[in-house]
C-alpha cells in the first residue's frame, strides 16, 4: 500500500527556497561594504602608480583623487604627510590618506525591505612604493 504525500512534503520545498534566497540577499549585502573598501584601494592604488613615475602627486591629481573619493562616499579627506613633494629617484614614495567613508547597516527587515543606517567610519589607507621616473 502507497502512502500519500501530506502537507509537509508539498510545503517543504518553496519554504526552503524563500529561506535559501533570504540567505542569498543577505550575504550580498554584506559584500558591498568590501567591495567599496575594494574600490578605495584602486583609486589609491591608480595615484600611488602616478607618484612611482613623476616623483609626487600634483596638486591637480590631488584635486581629482579627493574627487574620486567623495564620489565613492568619502569625507574629511586628509593626505598624510606631503605628497606634492618630490622624492629622487628609487626613494619611497607614500600616499597616505584619512577621512570618513559611509557603510550601510542592516537594521531590520520591513515590508519585504531590509530597513538600512547610513553610517561613516574612519579609514586610513597607506600605500608605499618606490619613485620609477
Amino acid at each position: 500500500m502507497r502512502k500519500e504525500r501530506g502537507f509537509e512534503e508539498y510545503i517543504a520545498v518553496p519554504v526552503v527556497l524563500v529561506v535559501f534566497c533570504a540567505i542569498i540577499c543577505y550575504f550580498v549585502h554584506l559584500t558591498a561594504d568590501i567591495d567599496k573598501s575594494r574600490e578605495l584601494h584602486l583609486i589609491l592604488r591608480k595615484y600611488a602608480m602616478q607618484m612611482e613615475s613623476q616623483g609626487f602627486l600634483s596638486p591637480s591629481d590631488q584635486a581629482m583623487l579627493t574627487a574620486e573619493l567623495e564620489e565613492l562616499g568619502a569625507g574629511n579627506i586628509v593626505f598624510n604627510g606631503n605628497p606634492a613633494h618630490k622624492v629622487a629617484y628609487a626613494e619611497t614614495v607614500t600616499l597616505s590618506v584619512s577621512g570618513t567613508i559611509e557603510v550601510s547597516n542592516i537594521m531590520g527587515y520591513r515590508d519585504f525591505l531590509y530597513v538600512r543606517d547610513g553610517n561613516t567610519i574612519m579609514f586610513e589607507k597607506t600605500l608605499k612604493s618606490t619613485a620609477q621616473y
